[in-house]
């Protein structure tokens, strides 16, 4: 089990990604990648069973999304998997900071008054395709289970 521990006491305001083995019963408290100099809208998200740190600072910046997947939690180690360039699709500020994945597609999520606006970028074709919602939300995604990672 992965979560995003923000305790800015403990950890001199920089998060860390906690894990729990249930097998040894033990937490580890794993560094966030050194490349991530911008904890706002850090959140945590599956890619394809895998740990994945999306960095949302440098999304702000240049409009491109680094994605970093968790390597060895033991070590440390975070690997920048994919970078997706959004360009002028639209205005990072407004994209919620919702990262989900399905399968191949990472999921975003753009209010845009009373329409909201899902984004799904499949990582393998590099493409996008959108829904929109019309009326009040708020609107989301829902999965039935907990699902495993393989880190």
């Amino acid at each position: 089990m992965y979560w995003l521990a923000k305790d800015k006491v403990v950890y001199y305001g920089q998060p860390r990604v906690m894990s729990f083995d249930f097998e040894n019963e033990k937490f580890i408290s794993i560094c966030c990648p050194s490349a991530i100099v911008s904890f706002r809208g850090l959140n945590l998200m599956d890619l394809k069973g895998t740990v994945c740190l999306p960095d949302y600072g440098n999304f702000l910046k240049s409009s491109i999304l680094d994605l970093w997947i968790l390597e060895d939690k033991v070590s440390c180690s975070w690997a920048k998997e994919h970078s997706i360039n959004f360009g002028v699709r639209f205005d990072p500020e407004k994209v919620g900071c919702l990262y989900s994945s399905w399968n191949e597609e990472i999921i975003f999520r753009q209010e845009l008054g009373v329409m909201t606006v899902f984004f799904f970028y499949d990582i393998k074709t590099k493409c996008f395709r959108q829904v929109e919602i019309h009326g009040s939300g708020p609107h989301r995604i829902y999965w039935k289970t907990l699902f495993s990672l393989d880190s």
